[in-house]
């Protein structure tokens, strides 16, 4: 098993500050939610990446749906709520 170059979360790192910038909001409030956020992303991100490894080692069958929908929509959730914050 390998981790690929776009699993690492530099595409996260991007939405997530993408969507801050968006957001019209003091420039003071986004200089210190962006490194929090990517912070958080980078931890949950990491966690996925735990959780697919021992889902590979135990479940190897349920590996694929996990990968593409389960962890998926897990991150991608996550980012939302910190949007949303």
């Amino acid at each position: 098993m390998f981790i690929a170059s776009y699993c690492d979360g530099m595409v996260l790192y991007a939405l997530f500050s993408g969507f801050v910038i968006a957001f019209s909001t003091s420039l003071r409030h986004k200089l210190w939610f962006i490194p929090v956020g990517i912070v958080l992303i980078y931890g949950i991100n990491m966690l996925r990446i735990v959780a697919m490894s021992l889902n590979h080692y135990y479940f190897f069958k349920t590996l694929d749906f996990n990968h593409h929908y389960l962890f998926a929509f897990t991150v991608y959730g996550f980012i939302g709520l910190l949007w949303l914050w």
